[in-house]
């Protein structure tokens, strides 16, 4: 995992990417190994989405699930399929060796807390509300929780004092509180199921809220319309009826993500009359086995129970058929990076036209005008401003974005010449190899 993430320049350490980060990081010693740590949490964010489980003779050698690998096939919209392995995430499980003491959906928990707040949230109010609920089921729980949001609200020392308080109960220092909301932050902007704004009039000082969006609020309707299911609730089912509601749960995921399930109808029929009664009048259920139950029992069932092998869900518009066997693995990994984004506001390029613009300037006075107006730039406009430099040389420069771990370098250059570009520079091959120079 390390290797493929230093491959993909998605990693790095000792301050080098590539082949030589990888060489620096690693040690006798693992637990002081900087990239074999990243890529033990990425493992345990796939575990938790159900995506990959340990082989039995070893807890850090993984294979992919039959969740998994519909996910590794989803490459035209892994985002639908993605959504519903975050609303899937609950707590506690057999998936994750922690004990908890709290029963907690976390993602549908924080879009219902959400629209009880009038469509905003906080960072801070994340913490000290949905994530702090000790049962979300319990309405009275619930509604005591958003209560206590609503109470402090306008009183940011009040905030305060209560994000202290569960600092000093949890033992948790409180920047190490707010690295823990990094993680549910960025899905839920991902998912496309808020917006980020500035707001002062709420607490009468400037925060960053979360909006919830179209998108949200549709994520919201499918939580309402479904039947939520837990680990605990299978104790009051026979072997047949949590056989069904496995395998009509994992369907109905796969079906509302995109796949075709018409090969699988006759069994999810079948499971749904098996589990009438408990559905009651919702047409889905709110349950992601992968993400909450032992590997074995599901394993027992999506391998021997499925029929024949080409009854399993396959992407629409395409001819993958995937095996039904459990340690499906595909021959090939790809990743992406997102690209940070360049502030335009301030675009050298536009800068440099202006002053150019001004009659009786030469290149010496631009170049002073220019620089003069950057000189109190903070960072987030000065590495703009460095990357839009190296854009006017006709490279492909990209800024990274703030905040995230593996791209621990200001900017950086994709060895790929500009199309159109015809200024005098030197090509570079994928490797970053010299292969010619241009005109």
């Amino acid at each position: 995992m390390s290797a493929t993430l230093v491959s993909r320049n998605l990693a790095t350490s000792c301050g080098y990417t590539g082949e030589a980060a990888l060489e620096l990081s690693t040690r006798d010693d693992r637990s002081r190994d900087p990239l074999y740590n990243q890529s033990k949490m990425y493992s345990e964010l796939y575990k938790i989405l159900g995506w990959i489980h340990p082989v039995k003779y070893s807890r850090l050698t993984f294979y992919f699930t039959y969740l998994g690998s519909h996910v590794a096939q989803a490459k035209k919209d892994p985002l639908s399929i993605f959504r519903e392995c975050i609303l899937g995430i609950a707590y506690p499980n057999d998936i994750l060796e922690v004990k908890v003491d709290y029963s907690l959906r976390p993602f549908a928990t924080i879009l219902r807390t959400m629209r009880e707040l009038g469509g905003l949230i906080c960072r801070d109010e994340i913490i000290i509300g949905p994530l702090c609920l000790e049962d979300d089921r319990n309405v009275d729980l619930f509604n005591k929780m958003i209560a206590g949001i609503k109470s402090i609200r306008g009183n940011s020392k009040a905030l305060d004092k209560q994000l202290s308080t569960i600092s000093s109960t949890r033992k948790i220092a409180l920047t190490t509180m707010g690295n823990y909301t990094r993680f549910p932050l960025a899905v839920l902007k991902w998912c496309r199921w808020v917006d980020v704004e500035r707001r002062k009039d709420i607490y009468k000082k400037s925060l960053v809220f979360l909006k919830l969006t179209d998108n949200g609020i549709h994520a919201l309707n499918h939580i309402d319309s479904s039947i939520d299911i837990r680990k605990m609730d299978l104790d009051r089912l026979n072997e047949a009826e949590k056989s069904a509601m496995i395998r009509y749960s994992v369907f109905c995921m796969l079906d509302r993500s995109g796949f075709d399930t018409d090969a699988v109808r006759n069994i999810m029929n079948k499971d749904s009359s098996t589990i009438k009664k408990y559905l009651t009048s919702k047409e889905y259920t709110l349950f992601s086995p992968f993400q909450e139950l032992k590997p074995e029992m599901l394993e027992e069932i999506f391998t021997h129970s499925l029929g024949d092998e080409t009854a399993t869900p396959s992407l629409l518009n395409t001819s993958t058929k995937l095996s039904k066997s459990m340690p499906q693995l595909a021959n090939k990994v790809i990743l992406f990076g997102a690209e940070g984004k360049v502030h335009r506001k301030d675009n050298m390029i536009h800068d440099i036209y202006t002053s150019l613009s001004k009659k009786g300037l030469n290149i010496d006075q631009i170049v002073e005008n220019v620089a003069k107006s950057y000189e109190n730039a903070d960072k987030k406009i000065f590495y703009p401003l460095v990357a839009d430099l190296f854009k006017c040389l006709g490279y492909e420069c990209t800024v990274s974005r703030i905040g995230v771990n593996y791209q621990r370098w200001d900017a950086f250059i994709s060895f790929r010449k500009t199309p159109g570009f015809a200024g005098g520079l030197t090509e570079f091959d994928s490797s970053g190899n010299r292969s010619s120079t241009l005109a």
